[in-house]
């Protein structure tokens, strides 16, 4: 997942810092941090995370919350006769929902 966010990393500036992807953008800020490529607004504190630093544990972490919550959101708001077969989750992963990836 790493690699398809940032190229591995390299998809990041200097500081760490990379634009969120256009699906993001009318409702998330304009930059992301870290390999997972997280909006700055989900870090609780900022300098904090440049602190770790965007390969840092914490970075992959607060990643993985995002992803997490996304994951809770998509399911939650998908009826439950939607989501019953591996067809349907790959179904539910081909829509048009706004957010930086597709679950594969």
């Amino acid at each position: 997942m790493i690699s398809k966010l940032t190229g591995v990393g390299s998809d990041l500036d200097d500081n760490g810092y990379s634009p969120c992807p256009k699906a993001m953008l009318e409702l998330e800020p304009t930059m992301c941090y870290g390999l997972m490529r997280v909006p700055v607004n989900r870090f609780s504190s900022q300098d904090e995370m440049e602190k770790h630093g965007p390969y840092s544990e914490q970075s992959i972490a607060a990643g993985i919350e995002y992803i997490l919550e996304i994951a809770q959101c998509v399911c939650e708001s998908t009826k439950l006769s939607l989501r019953k077969t591996v067809e349907d989750v790959i179904m539910i992963s081909k829509s048009n929902i706004s957010w930086p990836f597709k679950i594969v």
